[in-house]
C-alpha cells in the first residue's frame, strides 16, 4: 500500500463528465485490495481507430464488479483505465484479474463476447496488491465512472504522447542505484516528486546529497504540471538526468511525456511508485 495510506479514489484527477449512481455493496468487510492503471497501448488504439467505446467498457466493468461483489473506484476514458477495488479475499480479485485480462474489443471499440479474438486492453496491467484489516469496509460502495482523461492534463498530454515519449521505467533497486551512483558534486540527478503538494508534505524521498525531492510549487492539481512546471523549467533540465516518482505511477507516465515533449532528454520514473 502507498505510504500515505489506502487510496479512496484512483490516483489522478480525471475530469469526469458523467456520473453513474454508486452501487451499494453488502457482506463482510473486504480484506484484499487491488490498485492498477493502464494507458491503452498502440495495438488497442490502432485496432479501434483510437475510438474505444467508453460506455461499453463502463457497462462491462460495472457488471463484472457487481458479479464479484467488489467495491471501489474506477475511472475509464478513451485513453485507459485507473482503478482501486476491494474484494472479500484474494481469490475474488484473482478472478477479477482473469476476467479483465481476457476482455477483448471489437472493431468498433466495444467489449465483445468472451473468447472473441481482438485487442485486449487490460493485458499487461501492473496489478498492485494490498490487504486491509479492521471491521469496516475500505470503500462504502462501488463507483465506475467515465472520464475525459484518467489523469487530467487539460488535453495537453495524450495517450499517444505517453506511448511515444514516456520516460524509462526503473524498479526500486535500479532507481536507488541510479540516485546514489553519482557524487553530489557531479551534477546529481534531479529528483522530482510529481504528487500533489499535500501528498509531498506527508512524506517524500531525499536525494543522494540529502536534499528533499523537488516538488512543483503550488501543484494542488496535476493538470497544472505541464503549464506551470514544464514550460518554466524544461530549459534548465534539458541536459540533466530527471528521476521522478508519484503515488501509483500513473501521473509519472504523463509527467515524463510532458517533460520530454519540452526537450528534456533523460527522464526516468519509479515503476512501482510510492507503494
Amino acid at each position: 500500500m502507498a505510504a500515505d495510506g489506502p487510496e479512496v479514489s484512483p490516483s489522478g484527477d480525471g475530469g469526469i463528465h458523467e456520473s453513474i449512481r454508486p452501487v451499494p455493496a453488502e457482506g463482510p468487510p473486504h480484506r484484499s485490495v487491488l490498485l492498477y492503471y493502464r494507458y491503452f497501448p498502440d495495438d488497442v488504439l490502432a485496432a479501434t481507430g483510437a475510438d474505444v467505446s467508453v460506455q461499453s467498457l463502463v457497462s462491462h466493468q460495472r457488471t463484472l464488479c457487481r458479479r464479484l461483489g467488489l467495491r471501489g473506484r474506477v475511472l475509464i476514458s478513451a485513453e485507459g483505465i485507473n482503478g482501486t477495488v476491494s474484494g472479500a479475499d484474494a481469490d475474488v480479485l484473482r478472478a477479477y484479474i482473469g476476467a479483465m485480462e481476457s476482455t477483448a474489443l471489437g472493431a468498433c471499440g466495444t467489449v465483445e463476447e468472451a473468447g472473441t479474438e481482438g485487442p485486449r486492453p487490460f493485458a499487461g496491467v501492473d496489478w498492485k496488491w494490498s490487504s486491509a484489516g479492521g471491521t469496516r469496509h475500505i470503500f462504502p460502495d462501488l463507483k465506475v465512472e467515465p472520464a475525459k482523461e484518467i489523469v487530467s492534463t487539460g488535453g495537453s498530454v495524450s495517450v499517444r504522447d505517453v506511448v511515444e515519449h514516456g520516460g524509462t521505467h526503473l524498479d526500486p533497486r535500479q532507481f536507488h542505484a541510479m540516485l546514489t551512483s553519482r557524487p553530489p558534486a557531479d551534477r546529481p540527478p534531479v529528483l522530482l516528486d510529481v504528487r500533489n503538494t499535500f501528498e509531498h508534505a506527508v512524506g517524500h524521498f531525499v536525494g543522494a546529497n540529502g536534499d528533499p525531492a523537488e516538488q512543483p510549487a503550488a501543484m494542488t492539481n496535476f493538470s497544472t504540471f505541464e503549464r506551470e512546471y514544464c514550460k518554466k523549467n524544461a530549459g534548465a533540465l534539458a541536459d540533466r538526468t530527471v528521476m521522478m516518482y508519484c503515488t501509483g505511477g500513473i501521473r509519472c507516465e504523463k509527467a515524463s511525456a510532458a517533460l520530454k515533449k519540452h526537450g528534456v532528454r533523460e527522464v526516468y520514473q519509479l515503476r512501482y511508485a510510492y507503494c
